[in-house]
């Protein structure tokens, strides 16, 4: 997994500071499932999801991650939410908060569950999970995401939510 060059480029400027970053999620359902991918560098299982390009709209970075990770067209429905993520400090002392849009969608016309697969090393496994047996560990961001999208669903989906 590698850190996108943008980053790198200014993190030899800025050291370990806090870097302000905008991310995005998807929610990929088809049926009574959900789409989500193990980590390689956590373990943990999590929605598909990474780092927006600069001048890159949210929405094109949502589809452009799926592509990546798991070698799938979807449709994007709704944007369901915008938060912030709490600070994250990685090993290496790298300070990073996120700006983070959650986005829902299907699968593509002509896309199957059957065709998604690894295409990058971010991942060690994917895979199709009902929402009563999803798998552990879950990624904490993802448990949070789920919660969201209940949130959402329940108020009739008429409004992103802004926490």
């Amino acid at each position: 997994m590698s850190t996108p060059q943008f980053i790198v480029d200014i993190r030899k400027h800025i050291g370990n500071d806090l870097l302000w970053l905008h991310g995005v999620g998807v929610v990929i359902r088809h049926d009574d499932q959900v789409l989500l991918a193990r980590r390689a560098d956590t373990g943990v299982w999590a929605m598909v999801g990474g780092i927006v390009d600069p001048g890159e709209p949210a929405a094109v970075a949502a589809v452009r991650e799926v592509a990546e990770e798991v070698g799938i067209s979807v449709v994007l429905e709704h944007l369901i939410a915008v938060t912030v993520s709490p600070l994250i400090v990685y090993a290496n002392g790298n300070k990073t908060l996120y700006q983070d849009l959650v986005f829902t969608a299907h699968l593509a016309e002509g896309v199957t569950p059957e065709d998604v697969h690894l295409s990058d090393d971010e991942n060690t496994d994917v895979g199709w999970f009902r929402r009563d047996n999803l798998p552990e560990p879950l990624a904490k961001s993802t448990a949070q995401r789920f919660d969201l999208l209940d949130r959402f669903e329940a108020q009739g989906t008429a409004a992103a939510l802004f926490d």
